[in-house]
């Protein structure tokens, strides 16, 4: 399979688990880009007819829909084995997907129960310090498994490089409003691989997309501008 013509990705890019799913689906030599949400929303009845969580990405292949972005990417890797780069070591495979999921579990999963705090005049700042905790747990996970050479996991693109980029792009934006300026402060290894990884492709491009998403998507609901946006 040499494109993703017959595949069909929803979501936006300013999301960093749809655009895992792009890197991804770049890395194995598909042209998968997002497409709008049918029905013009997630809660949408046309969304919900091919996606019953409710939630992007989704990717829909002929009759089967899939959910979750590391489900999805997943797939795409099984896909097309022939382009997997990381499927002959499973020990390579398996810490990129051990990333994967610090990113899902203990910095997104730490930084999502924060976002409604944004908004509030008097947040409770007890809570707000006990994800703040957990976050910085999950920073500290994360760098125990790095090993940059100069990518996450060593001298080629993986798995772990795709679901870490956009989030910690997407991450660098967010946690400022916590007191959080540098997500790499007193952490060397993330701080050598994110030198390396931000100004450069295939990251490059999927940042400047998905943050001209979220800038357009705070002007459209009148939220103010994010610092370095």
């Amino acid at each position: 399979m040499a494109s993703g013509q017959s595949l069909h990705l929803y979501g936006q890019m300013m999301s960093p688990f749809v655009a895992r799913v792009v890197l991804v689906a770049q890395s194995l030599g598909l042209d998968l880009q997002p497409e709008a949400v049918p029905g013009g929303d997630t809660s949408s009845p046309e969304f919900r007819a091919i996606n019953p969580i409710g939630q992007v990405p989704a990717l829909v292949h002929d009759d089967l829909w899939l959910a979750e972005g590391e489900v999805i990417c997943s797939y795409l890797r099984d896909l097309v084995p022939e382009h997997d780069t990381e499927r002959h070591d499973p020990a390579v495979a398996a810490r990129g997907r051990l990333v994967a999921r610090i990113v899902d579990l203990y910095l997104m999963g730490a930084y999502i129960p924060l976002i409604p705090f944004r908004q509030q005049e008097s947040p409770d700042q007890a809570a707000i310090d006990k994800q703040m905790a957990a976050f910085k747990d999950g920073l500290g996970v994360l760098e125990a498994v790095l090993s940059p050479a100069p990518f996450a996991l060593g001298s080629t693109l993986g798995h772990a490089d795709c679901a870490l980029a956009p989030a910690i792009d997407y991450l660098r934006l967010m946690m400022p409003h916590f007191g959080m300026a540098d997500l790499t402060d007193g952490h060397p290894k993330l701080k050598q691989w994110w030198s390396y990884a931000q100004e450069r492709a295939p990251f490059a491009p999927v940042f400047e997309e998905g943050q001209a998403g979220l800038r357009a998507y705070r002007v459209d609901h009148g939220l103010p501008p994010l610092e370095g946006l």
